[in-house]
């Protein structure tokens, strides 16, 4: 249906947003983007509007083929393997056919169906990787947790928010100090280079903390700001 859509020239502009820096680089241009200007200037889309590079693994794919429906077959490619770490994590809990049906109903959810007739967005990839990172946070592999983990932060710059639950409920746990520490630091490390250096350096001064984080001034800012306001650090969580 996507493809279908795709073909008879459906209006997705996020998808010409993700396209458009691809085939930059197909022209010897790193990521840069004529769609997102700075003062009449063509901006570095992978650090200066939305900072995703786990997305660049579609790169070489789309040097290939040189067709934005390789964004189209990824996005369905991820919807749909995201069936495994979904049945693996009710296997924790349930029976096999029990589990089966679960992961049945998350494939018919009317919204991730949905998802196939419309354009791309790299939070597709949050369906499959963060499942994934849950049920190797929950079988205590932490190698392959972080592994996730990090391409889970590699989805979008606020992604980090959410992986900033799993310290918290490995304290709560009492689990050894790894699994607290090293997904705290790592996580709040993240978001201190994309939000105070990546983003005010690339797109000054109109940059994304002003566009579409305006709370986001420094990081003592920041977390006055959650503490005066819990409702956006819950809104970017959730």
């Amino acid at each position: 249906v996507g493809l279908r859509d795709y073909y008879i020239f459906g209006n997705w502009h996020d998808l010409s947003r993700f396209t458009a820096p691809q085939y930059s680089v197909s022209q010897g241009r790193f990521f840069l983007s004529r769609l997102h200007t700075e003062s009449g200037n063509p901006i570095y889309e992978l650090v200066g509007d939305h900072f995703g590079p786990t997305k660049l693994v579609i790169l070489p794919f789309f040097l290939i083929f040189r067709t934005a429906a390789v964004f189209l077959v990824f996005k369905t490619l991820a919807m749909g393997f995201a069936a495994i770490p979904y049945f693996l994590l009710a296997r924790l809990r349930l029976r096999s056919l029990e589990s089966i049906i679960l992961t049945v109903v998350y494939l018919l959810i009317p919204t991730a169906v949905a998802q196939n007739s419309t354009g791309f967005h790299v939070v597709v990839f949050a369906t499959l990787l963060i499942p994934a990172a849950i049920y190797f946070f929950e079988t205590r592999r932490f190698g392959w947790f972080m592994t996730f983990m990090l391409l889970c932060n590699g989805i979008k710059e606020d992604v980090p928010f959410t992986m900033l639950l799993f310290p918290v409920v490995a304290f709560l746990q009492r689990r050894p100090r790894k699994w607290v520490l090293t997904p705290a630091i790592v996580s709040v490390l993240w978001l201190m280079l994309v939000f105070l250096v990546l983003f005010p350096l690339f797109r000054p001064p109109d940059n994304m903390m002003v566009v579409r984080y305006p709370y986001i001034r420094s990081f003592s800012g920041l977390l006055w700001t959650f503490v005066e306001n819990p409702r956006i650090l819950i809104d970017n969580v959730f």
